[in-house]
């Protein structure tokens, strides 16, 4: 399930995505201005729009980014969006996370 932060208390940053959220708010293209999207056309964000609510990354949390990449907008998940996929697959499948101690060569 891919859910998205939703605007729920009144003192909100306004950044979050809304549920049924069709656009970016003006607040939000200023925020994603801030952090890098500042040459993206319209329709680049729209689909980083879509990307962003189909995954239920937040951009505003750095875990999603839209780059230009030899003069073409691309979208890439930071780690802080692998993080949270994991946590999301682990938790779907009532299975616990967890790491090994560090292996050494040589």
């Amino acid at each position: 399930m891919s859910e998205l932060a939703t605007i729920t208390h009144p003192t909100s940053s306004g950044l979050a995505l809304a549920s049924g959220q069709d656009f970016w708010s003006d607040k939000q293209l200023a925020a994603l201005r801030q952090i890098g999207v500042d040459r993206a056309s319209n329709g680049d964000l729209a689909v980083f729009m879509h990307v962003c609510q189909r995954t239920g990354l937040d951009p505003f949390a750095r875990q999603i980014y839209m780059i230009e990449r030899q003069g073409k907008q691309v979208i890439q998940t930071g780690i802080d969006g692998m993080r949270l996929v994991a946590r999301r697959a682990v938790d779907r499948n009532n299975e616990t996370l967890s790491i090994s101690a560090p292996q050494w060569c040589g």
